[in-house]
């Protein structure tokens, strides 16, 4: 790993659906919304570090730790995934990325506080967590200035632009040209923001070659410490036993996690002992949710 990268990483610590949501929305206004009706609560799968930061954040995990999220609840394998499905449905339930965010779903304020760039910034939204990029020392030239360029001010504009809060070294970039394809893994929360970033480095040095595969979490961190990939993409903190691996995580980015639900749906705010009991218990109506305050 280069000194440049080391001064860098030590000065910080949706696919396109072709759905019409407008037409969709419309059939479920015509449709009056039943409070006693039971819930669709949705997860993400095993893998993926926006379930396992979810469930830290909202105290899911039993006296072990495990993550104790009901074994009923449906699971959605990705961030788009996770859109649709509950665009798709008046009952359903779900979370996903502050970046990743359109108008086919509804944020619900949790605690009284809207999820946004500012308030994840400030603090005063609760459910918020870093981004991370997992190397090793190994890193080839061309993904060493990848990632100072991700890092870089010229990076941490893109970020913003995508609805995430940067966290990088806010240092000018610029390029020296090295040669080679990176392969970029993981997370599909950060798989949008990375293929931006991508997108204006091919234009600063054409010569490299960045690919971005998304699949989750835990997958990036394992490509790479299996070296199938240069770079993982990480959506919750990295483990004690990934880091005895030799990844190296690299915070770049601070988002919200935002608890959705149907546009049909005319709840605006739980509170967060609301939203742990849907997850602990998914099998209740909501009407029933009020008794959880």
């Amino acid at each position: 790993m280069n000194q440049s990268l080391k001064k860098r990483i030590f000065t910080i610590f949706v696919l396109g659906l072709g759905i019409c949501t407008g037409c969709g929305v419309q059939a479920q206004e015509k449709r009056a919304f039943d409070p006693d009706a039971t819930m669709h609560a949705l997860t993400r799968e095993d893998g993926s570090g926006t379930r396992q930061a979810f469930a830290d954040l909202f105290a899911l995990r039993d006296e072990k730790g495990v993550d104790a999220i009901h074994p009923g609840i449906a699971v959605t394998n990705a961030t788009s995934v996770m859109m649709m499905s509950t665009a798709g449905d008046p009952y359903a339930i779900g979370y996903t990325s502050l970046g990743a965010m359109n108008d086919m779903v509804k944020p619900v304020a949790i605690d009284g506080v809207r999820a946004s760039v500012q308030t994840v910034e400030d603090g005063t939204y609760p459910i918020a967590r870093p981004f991370y990029l997992a190397i090793k020392d190994d890193l080839p030239p061309a993904g060493e200035e990848f990632v100072e360029f991700v890092l870089s001010r010229e990076g941490e504009n893109i970020i913003a632009k995508q609805g995430y809060v940067a966290t990088g070294t806010d240092l000018p970039f610029q390029t020296s040209h090295p040669q080679g394809s990176i392969m970029v893994t993981g997370s599909s929360s950060i798989a949008p923001v990375m293929e931006k970033l991508k997108e204006r480095y091919a234009q600063i040095n054409p010569k490299a070659e960045i690919v971005v595969q998304q699949s989750d979490s835990s997958s990036g961190l394992s490509d790479v410490a299996n070296g199938t990939a240069a770079i993982g993409m990480s959506s919750r903190a990295l483990k004690p036993s990934e880091l005895k691996r030799g990844l190296t995580p690299i915070a770049f980015a601070k988002d919200g996690i935002v608890v959705i639900v149907n546009p049909a749906n005319p709840v605006e705010s739980l509170t967060m002992e609301q939203v742990r009991s849907v997850y602990r218990d998914p099998q209740q109506t909501w009407r029933a949710l009020e008794n959880h305050r």
